[in-house]
């Protein structure tokens, strides 16, 4: 067991694909924190607002570069953040907060709901090389699942 300390309590944090890095957010700050697992040490700041849902969070390959995307659990936004610069890329404005985004390697498109608000029936695709929603699907209480097999076999593109 080993200890980092950090700028405030993470509640909620993300792995990047190596297992290098976590990306943490606290409730009561505005930003998350970049932690390198190797150095313990913080390496970076992310202008986050709201809540973002970072266990929820994704990455694939876009121009490029890797990104991680998460969506917000109080604001109506996904967003993308590059993963070398650790800067926020887009921000994708939704119909609402979501709780789930999923995706993975060999698909072109990302998904996340509306978990919260008077859109909760719509589910919002997203073309990973547009960052572009490209289609609202409704759909009867949407929920989202995890995939056991991907986590276990640590599939890039998905949550962990």
């Amino acid at each position: 067991m080993r200890r980092i300390k950090t700028d405030d309590y993470l509640n909620d944090f993300f792995f990047d694909p190596d297992y290098i890095n976590l990306i943490g957010t606290a409730q009561n700050s505005h930003n998350g924190q970049v932690i390198n697992l190797d150095t313990k040490k913080k390496v970076a700041s992310i202008a986050l607002t709201g809540m973002p849902h970072l266990g929820s969070g994704i990455t694939w390959n876009y121009q490029g570069k890797q990104v991680f995307a998460s969506l917000n659990i109080k604001e109506g936004k996904i967003t993308v953040i590059d993963m070398e610069t650790w800067q926020v890329i887009k921000e994708i404005k939704t119909e609402g907060p979501g709780f789930f985004m999923r995706s993975h390697t060999n698909s072109p498109y990302a998904w996340t709901d509306v978990f919260f608000g008077p859109n909760n029936e719509k589910v919002h695709v997203i073309d990973k090389s547009t960052l572009e929603i490209v289609k609202l699907i409704p759909m009867k209480k949407p929920s989202g699942k995890y995939n056991v097999f991907n986590k276990i076999s640590y599939e890039k593109g998905t949550s962990h």
